[in-house]
């Protein structure tokens, strides 16, 4: 019977091991637990910096592009409207030259037909009243 008691203290030093081993493994199931949730949330935070960075990129990239547009349309535009103030000055200039011809011509051609030229002014009346109508 000597043996019962040293058997069971052995059984009961066991326990105590067992007891213990599975306190240890409690407590760091729960630090393990508590680093993933921590990584978990640093991780959130990073995407979430890292989705405001993007957007902000995604802004300022848009707001630059439309300031570049904004440019190249207005400087198009004044494009325009020179070369259409000069297509009007180069078509004035060549309806004034077609009216001196015509007037020019119209002189010739009554000088041929009666013997007599009509006066300068009265060949651009005559060209003035055609190209009216």
């Amino acid at each position: 019977m000597v043996a019962l008691p040293r058997i069971l203290g052995v059984l009961a030093d066991r326990a105590a091991a067992l007891s213990r081993d599975l306190d240890e493994a409690a407590g760091a199931q729960a630090k393990a637990e508590a680093s993933a949730k921590a990584y978990e949330q640093a991780l959130a935070q990073a995407q979430s910096r890292a989705q405001g960075i993007a957007q902000t990129a995604r802004e300022t990239s848009a707001k630059q592009s439309d300031e570049r547009r904004k440019a190249v349309e207005a400087e198009l535009s004044a494009k325009a409207a020179q070369a259409e103030a000069s297509i009007g000055a180069a078509k004035a200039k060549a309806m004034e030259s077609v009216r001196d011809l015509g007037a020019e011509t119209a002189a010739a051609i009554v000088e041929k037909l009666t013997g007599k030229a009509p006066s300068a002014a009265e060949a651009a009346k005559a060209v003035d009243t055609a190209l009216a109508r």
